[in-house]
């Protein structure tokens, strides 16, 4: 693993600044770099420490490698420290080197590599794009290092800003954010949404080894490739639902947009003819949106004979009908991830927002089952305004989908990230104020405090009731390690990490606190759930001794 660079180090980086005036040579065919940053330069922090297929990385290099000399350099997968990337640099020579930054998780990292880059060379042309600068362009561009925080879909902004350095075409008019010849930040409104997404070419994946990612799954997840080589697609952007803590409104926008059936079938068919591909991820937000089109797609995947097996980790599944279900089964569906959110009725139409009838979810998780398909649910609690039974009804819920036949249930603790409807609602209430670094959020830990709970009671809650209901028998242990595809051992492993996790700084006393919390609730309705905590929770603390 490589050292975390230290401050001075960092403050020395950080000296390059940009010209005032960028002039450039167009004589020749410009080099751009594009970059995955290392995480673990700044950390290793535990919600950032997986691979990332550069899908979106080779999506853009397809839609600009014709007039430019492009390069991928992905510092996760070779694990290459800082001056690893910086002996790149200095040999590659690029013009260009843009970075791509998917969250505030992963913002530090983004932030070290462009510094490096200015560093290297002042006369490199920097830029940012990934859901971080969609969402806050202003803490982006504070940077100044920076040149240009993307604000939309990065394929054509990111185009027509090159042909802009480039070709002295316009400037684009939308989708910026950077520094004028005055020095003053200017940050525009979000680019439009590409309407036709079949104007997109699809992702150069010549510029990677390909292989390299599609034949080895590094997160210990029963979201997982059943098979090799696996890729990763996308059938659609954007989702209307507006669930109040999702940031894809922001991002993608709210109409779900569908390539057509036939441009998804070439990818399919390119994959699994040019690179062997047996297995697919469709990182979706809602290809359930429009039935009718999800279930064209499934019924050419059928009809051509496609043989690919798949999963959809995002399922929204108050959009899918009995129809819908056996498609999924017979065009290879081996896994969906649905999201549940709550198990109180006021929560999801208050708060969340979220169109959940659970009469409609039961009926589906059982037709499911019935094809042996494998299911997980998420749960999101610790929202602004929800209340500490209300959390309790979620655990209840999701018992009751396990005894369904739900195969796993996962936990999340509420994150207001910027530009969502829960930041302003939190911020309303008094929850957020201006202390708060959004690169530090994640979904393992609480961000605010409320008269309800605490953020360090939401810690414990996901920790224990995550454990509690997925491993309280042996028989559950070996049907999770089996999906997840590790030993009984390694399965420990990662639930005494997650228990550990929900008190980090070995406190005792605040652990107990809120264990006790959680346990003398006066709601009725969970007194068995308490009971069967109980009667763990004394052999889980001698584990975490």
């Amino acid at each position: 693993m490589n050292k975390q660079i230290k401050e001075d180090e960092l403050t020395e980086i950080k000296s390059g600044l940009p010209k005032e005036n960028i002039t450039v040579d167009a004589s020749k065919k410009k080099k751009i770099l594009l970059v995955l940053p290392n995480h673990h330069w700044v950390g290793d922090e535990y919600y950032t420490m997986w691979l990332i297929f550069p899908t979106q990385l080779c999506l853009l290099a397809g839609q600009i490698e014709e007039k430019y000399d492009v390069k991928i350099v992905d510092c996760i997968i070779d694990d290459l420290s800082t001056e690893n990337f910086r002996d790149i640099l200095k040999n590659e020579k690029p013009d260009v080197v843009g970075c791509s930054n998917f969250t505030h998780e992963y913002s530090k990292a983004g932030h070290l590599a462009i510094d490096i880059a200015k560093n290297v060379n002042k006369e490199i042309i920097t830029f940012m794009g990934g859901v971080y600068t969609i969402t806050s362009p202003d803490l982006a561009i504070e940077n100044k290092n920076l040149d240009y925080a993307i604000q939309g879909e990065g394929e054509l902004i990111i185009k027509e800003l090159l042909e802009h350095i480039y070709e002295g075409k316009e400037l684009p008019k939308k989708g910026l954010a950077y520094r004028n010849n005055k020095k003053k930040v200017v940050i525009q409104e979000r680019a439009d949404f590409i309407q036709n997404l079949d104007v997109l070419k699809y992702p150069a994946y010549d510029h990677i080894d390909f292989l390299k990612y599609a034949t080895r799954y590094q997160r210990d997840s029963i979201a997982r490739p059943r098979s090799l080589p696996y890729a990763r697609v996308c059938m659609t952007r954007g989702c209307p639902i507006g669930c109040t803590f999702c940031c894809v409104e922001s991002i993608t926008g709210g109409p779900t947009r569908y390539r057509s059936t036939e441009h998804m079938m070439g990818e399919l068919e390119m994959l699994k003819e040019k690179y062997g591909v047996k297995f697919i991820f469709f990182d979706d937000d809602n290809l359930f949106m429009n039935k009718k089109k999800a279930k064209d797609l499934l019924r050419a995947m059928i009809d051509k004979k496609l043989n690919i097996q798949w999963i959809l980790e995002a399922t929204a599944i108050f959009c899918m009908d009995e129809e819908l279900v056996d498609l999924c089964a017979k065009s290879g569906c081996q896994y969906l991830n649905f999201a549940i959110e709550s198990g109180s009725p006021r929560v999801l139409k208050e708060i969340i927002k979220k169109p959940i009838q659970f009469p409609h979810v039961f009926k589906m998780v059982e037709r499911l089952k019935s094809h042996g398909i494998a299911l997980a649910a998420n749960f999101v609690i610790g929202n602004p305004g929800e209340t500490w039974e209300e959390i309790l009804e979620s655990v209840r819920v999701a018992e009751d989908l396990q005894k369904a036949g739900t195969d796993y249930v996962k936990f999340f603790i509420c994150t207001p990230f910027p530009k969502t409807k829960m930041f302003e609602m939190a911020k309303k209430m008094g929850y957020l104020d201006e202390s708060i670094k959004f690169d530090a959020h994640h979904w393992t830990g609480g961000t605010f405090n409320t008269p309800h709970w605490r953020a360090k009671d939401l810690a414990v809650i996901r920790a224990y009731e995550w454990d509690r209901i997925n491993f309280d028998t042996l028989e559950k242990r070996k049907k999770v390690a089996a999906m997840m595809d590790v030993s009984l051992e390694r399965l420990d492993e990662i639930r005494r990490a997650t228990r550990e996790r929900a008190n980090p700084d070995n406190e005792e006393q605040t652990l107990t606190k809120g264990v006790n919390r959680y346990l003398t609730t006066k709601d009725e309705s969970v007194e068995n759930a308490k009971d069967k905590i109980m009667q763990n929770k004394l052999t889980m603390l001698r584990e975490m001794e």
